[in-house]
C-alpha cells in the first residue's frame, strides 16, 4: 500500500511537470506560427512572380504582332510605332511601344528598305535591335 505521505509528496510536484508542458507548447505552437507565415510569405513571392512573368510574355507577343506589322508594311501604322530615324542609308528604325503591367516594354526595329545605292553599305540586319523596359510615366 502506498503511504498518505508519498501520495501527498507526489501531488506537490505535478503542477510544475503541467505548467512546464503547458510551456513547451506554447513555444511549439509560436514556432508552428512562425513556420507557417514565411511558407504563406513564400506563395505570395511565387505566385506574383508568376503573374509577372506571364504579363511579360503576353507584352512580348504583342510587340511581336507589331513587329510583324511593320514587316508586312501595313498601313497606316498604329500609334504605339513611331518612326525615330531615317539618317542610315537605306534603314529606318521604329520604335514600338508596348504596355506592360504598371510600366512599358519599348524595342528598336529595323528595316532594310534599299540599300543599292549606300555607300558603304550599312552592316545592320533587319529586325529588333534591342529592348528596353521602362516606368510608365504619367502625363499631367
Amino acid at each position: 500500500m502506498i503511504s498518505y505521505q508519498k501520495v501527498k509528496h507526489f501531488n506537490r510536484f505535478s503542477g510544475i511537470i503541467l505548467v512546464s508542458t503547458l510551456l513547451f507548447l506554447l513555444a511549439l505552437t509560436l514556432l508552428t506560427m512562425s513556420i507557417l507565415q514565411t511558407s504563406l510569405l513564400e506563395i505570395k513571392m511565387s505566385v506574383n512572380y508568376k503573374d509577372n512573368i506571364l504579363t511579360l510574355h503576353k507584352a512580348e507577343i504583342e510587340l511581336r504582332d507589331k513587329e510583324m506589322l511593320l514587316e508586312t508594311g501595313v498601313m497606316p501604322l498604329p500609334s504605339q510605332i513611331t518612326l525615330i530615324s531615317n539618317d542610315v542609308c537605306g534603314v529606318n528604325f521604329y520604335r514600338i511601344s508596348v504596355n506592360y503591367g504598371n510600366e512599358i516594354l519599348q524595342s528598336t526595329y529595323a528595316i532594310i528598305d534599299d540599300a543599292i545605292d549606300c555607300a558603304p553599305k550599312p552592316d545592320i540586319k533587319q529586325g529588333r535591335q534591342s529592348w528596353v523596359i521602362l516606368p510608365e510615366t504619367n502625363p499631367g
